[in-house]
C-alpha cells in the first residue's frame, strides 16, 4: 500500500465513523440549546405533593430516554446525503430542544424534592 492510497471504509468502520460524527453533532446541538435557552423555573409552578412530583420526575426521565433512543435511531439509519447534513435535520433539532426543556424541568423538580421535607 502506498502512502497516498487508503482503502475504502467498510460497513462497520464507516457506520462507527458516521455514528461518532452524528453523536458529536447531536451533542453540539444539545449544548447550543442549553446555552441559548431561557430558564423556565420562574414560569413553572412547583409541585408540592411529593407523590405527584415523583410521578412527574419519572415521566420526564422516561421521555428523555425515549428521545435519546430516537436520536440514536436517526443517527444510525442510512441516509442518501452526506452524514454531515445531520445537523440540518429538523427532527433532531426538535428532539434536542425537547430534551433540554425536560432536563431543566427535571433538575428543578429534583432540587425541590431535596429541599422539601418528605
Amino acid at each position: 500500500m502506498s502512502l497516498f492510497f487508503r482503502r475504502p471504509m467498510q460497513g462497520r468502520e464507516r457506520r462507527a465513523r458516521v455514528l461518532g460524527l452524528a453523536a458529536s453533532l447531536a451533542l453540539g446541538l444539545a449544548i447550543g440549546v442549553v446555552g441559548c435557552a431561557k430558564s423556565t423555573s420562574s414560569s413553572r409552578a412547583s409541585i408540592t405533593d411529593p407523590q405527584l412530583r415523583a410521578e412527574r420526575i419519572e415521566a420526564l426521565r422516561e421521555a428523555i430516554a425515549r428521545d435519546h433512543v430516537r436520536i440514536e435511531q436517526l443517527i444510525v439509519q442510512p441516509r442518501e446525503e452526506d452524514a454531515t447534513n445531520l445537523h440540518r435535520d429538523p427532527e433532531i433539532r426538535v428532539i434536542a430542544k425537547r430534551i433540554e426543556a425536560h432536563r431543566r424541568e427535571l433538575d428543578r423538580l429534583e432540587a425541590e424534592a431535596e429541599e422539601s421535607p418528605q
